[in-house]
């Protein structure tokens, strides 16, 4: 069994810290907090992951020494940790949360917000029975507090097979009022195939057209290339991820012609006219980019009506429908087949 790199490696989220949210005077957010849906108008949840089946006990010693105190704990500075109790945890320390280990020896450690950051301060030692245990993923980031912004974030609990089944919002959050602020867009990185097939299709096209063009509007023009290869019959269900190798040519062909056409529709409705002293020149863009789309479009067809033949179920013409004949008989399967062939090489 083969396995690819899309079937493990994780989702990467980016946002945009927004204007009001960083601005002098804003109010101080010290999280982030990243929510998740599997579906773009339902409900998002915090996502937090903890690997309470590490959990070992530990004591705090409170300030002035403020440590963590676990013999050979194992942690690394820069690793995450969270706590649990059967009773209370010191009250800089929350239960939700996550740590970064600073300043750790073999039996003690101390925690911060962000990593090798300011050890927190206990004012106490917390009561009942405390637990330490390794965090496997960090929801919530430290970040106007140090006046650093965090903007990225690696969802490793989704592989990127499932990068478009999720959706993904961040808030900004201010510990203190136990308050949030409203939602955010963020943005998933491409994958792998994504980048090498945007990559490709930057080669389909001029140089500076592709200039002009960002890796978010090709990937715009490769959704829209492989709905064209989809609905057109018979119907098929390629994705970004499962589609064919050997559909690629034919995928970043379509592709390109409908990123183009983008581009250029806007010069479409804007002809040109202009007169001087009796003589008049008009350049009719509207006619000559309808002419160019039109040519492009009818090859592009005649490409998609010979793949697809690959897909019919069972001989089921391609491209075209059953056709009622006088007698009230249908057209065969294979007669139609015959017939898109021909349609196709132009015969």
């Amino acid at each position: 069994m083969v396995t690819t790199n899309t079937s493990f490696l994780a989702t990467d989220v980016s946002w945009v810290t927004p204007t009001e949210i960083s601005a002098a005077g804003a109010t101080t957010w010290d999280f982030i907090r990243i929510y998740r849906s599997s579906a773009e108008n339902s409900g998002y949840q915090l996502v937090q992951t903890y690997d309470i089946t590490t959990a070992a006990t530990c004591t705090f010693s409170a300030d002035p020494t403020n440590t963590v105190n676990r013999v050979a704990h194992g942690f690394l500075d820069g690793d995450l940790v969270g706590f649990s109790t059967t009773g209370t945890l010191p009250a800089t320390i929350t239960a939700s949360e996550l740590y970064y280990v600073v300043n750790k020896t073999d039996d003690t450690f101390q925690i911060a917000l962000v990593p090798g950051g300011t050890e927190l301060s206990f004012s106490s030692a917390g009561t009942g029975t405390n637990s330490v245990f390794a965090g496997l993923t960090k929801s919530q980031f430290a970040s106007q507090i140090v006046g650093t912004w965090v903007t990225t974030w690696s969802d490793a609990t989704a592989s990127l097979v499932l990068k478009d089944s999720y959706y993904y919002l961040v808030r900004y959050y201010n510990s203190d009022s136990d308050t949030e602020s409203k939602f955010y867009l963020t943005f998933k990185a491409l994958t792998p195939r994504e980048q090498r097939l945007i990559n490709m299709l930057k080669g389909w096209i001029t140089p500076w057209m592709s200039s002009c063009i960002t890796d978010d509007d090709l990937r715009a023009g490769l959704v829209l290339g492989i709905n064209a290869i989809n609905i057109y019959p018979p119907i098929t269900t390629f994705t970004m991820n499962n589609c064919p190798a050997e559909i690629e040519p034919l995928w970043i062909t379509g592709s390109a012609i409908f990123t183009l056409m983008y581009r250029y529709l806007g010069v479409a409705f804007t002809d040109l006219s202009y007169t001087d002293n009796g003589l008049t020149l008009t350049v009719d863009r509207g006619g000559k980019v309808k002419q160019a789309t039109d040519t492009a479009l009818a090859y592009y067809n005649q490409l998609l009506s010979m793949a697809k033949l690959e897909y019919a179920y069972g001989g089921t013409g391609v491209g075209t429908i059953s056709m009622p004949l006088s007698l009230g008989g249908k057209m065969s399967a294979n007669l139609l087949n015959i017939m898109d062939m021909f349609q196709a090489t132009g015969r």
